[in-house]
């Protein structure tokens, strides 16, 4: 059980904003808030599922979060063995422990054993030519571009590992020799790589035609993704939902430097600050639905969601509160 000074960071009042939630789930990475009162009595909860759920339905992030907690929780008044089964029969990992009269006593939390290999496979697009780095990815592809001392690729390949996932694969096409020759079989860093040799430009899900895997659940990235999230809970998303494809969304915020006129209601607004869902390059994708995908032919991730949109599979969206890097942002950062 954690202490309650080791939880602080979770604790919310009434009148806490959802951005205030953001904030604390950010900072405590324990995937709950606790609205308390005086003295640390239990209001409530917001899971990390809650907040993304109201981000998804456009929420304002300044709203207080008194409307939207949960005042009826799964709770533990001790940590013996059976409360600790029921905790896992019911497939929660983290429970406030409050006494008789709701005064919080600490947060009970199930670790995930992560030395452990996750049976998902790891499918990760690494053939682009990185066209908008340019002059830096002239002879060097984008997934090698070094950050932190390490290639993108290699800091997210371990970042994968050290979350469980053993067996990749690599889809390569621009300059792959310098990434074959880099990473090889994996062995270095404890994996398994093997790759997909595209012989021409197939876009970011052409080359998933080339896998011969009848139906399972894959973890699916862009090489040079590099976002602060479980893909652990991402997956158990995907499985719980019974989804075919989920995609990994973050909020994209626009302002228009002038003063918008509505002519529908005749209203002008001054600066408007536009907010959209972008797509992160991050899902989970069951490779049954890669028969739709014609061999060796260009298609981007966009136009086969859009394909598989229009067929009756089920599909979700997985919204990113995490910190998130755009790669993009490397040609200000980086030194060759």
């Amino acid at each position: 059980m954690l202490s309650l000074d080791k939880i602080k960071s979770t604790f919310l009042k009434e009148n806490s904003t959802i951005n205030d939630a953001l904030i604390s789930l950010e900072e405590s990475k324990l995937g709950i808030c606790l609205i308390i009162k005086k003295k640390n009595r239990l209001l409530g909860i917001l899971t990390e599922g809650d907040i993304r759920r109201l981000i998804l339905k456009k929420i304002d992030k300044q709203s207080k979060i008194k409307k939207f907690y949960k005042k009826k929780y799964f709770f533990l008044n001790n940590t013996d063995s059976k409360s600790i089964y029921k905790l896992i029969k019911r497939s929660i990992d983290v429970a406030p422990v409050i006494d008789k009269k709701k005064f919080l006593k600490g947060l009970f939390f199930i670790t995930s054993n992560l030395k452990l290999s996750l049976k998902n496979k790891v499918f990760i697009f690494a053939g682009g030519e990185g066209l908008r780095l340019r002059p830096l990815t002239l002879k060097k592809p984008k997934p090698m571009l070094v950050f932190n001392k390490k290639p993108l690729l290699e800091e997210l390949i371990i970042n994968l590992r050290d979350q469980g996932f053993k067996e990749f694969i690599i889809s390569v096409n621009y300059l792959s020799s310098k990434i074959i020759n880099y990473f090889k079989n994996g062995k270095k860093l404890g994996v398994k790589i093997n790759y997909i040799k595209e012989k021409k430009q197939l876009g970011t899900a052409g080359s998933l035609s080339k896998l011969k895997i009848k139906n399972e659940n894959l973890l699916v990235l862009n090489a040079d993704v590099k976002a602060d999230i479980s893909y652990q809970k991402l997956i158990e998303f995907h499985e719980k939902k019974k989804s075919i494809f989920t995609m990994c969304i973050r909020s994209h915020f626009s302002k228009i430097p002038y003063g918008v006129v509505d002519l529908k209601k005749k209203t002008l607004q001054e600066k408007p600050i536009n907010q959209n869902f972008i797509n992160t390059g991050i899902y989970v994708i069951n490779s049954k639905i890669f028969q739709f995908i014609k061999k060796n032919s260009y298609l981007d991730m966009n136009d086969f969601y859009n394909q598989i949109n229009k067929k009756k599979y089920k599909k979700n969206f997985y919204y990113l509160y995490e910190n998130t890097f755009d790669v993009t942002d490397l040609s200000s950062l980086y030194k060759s």
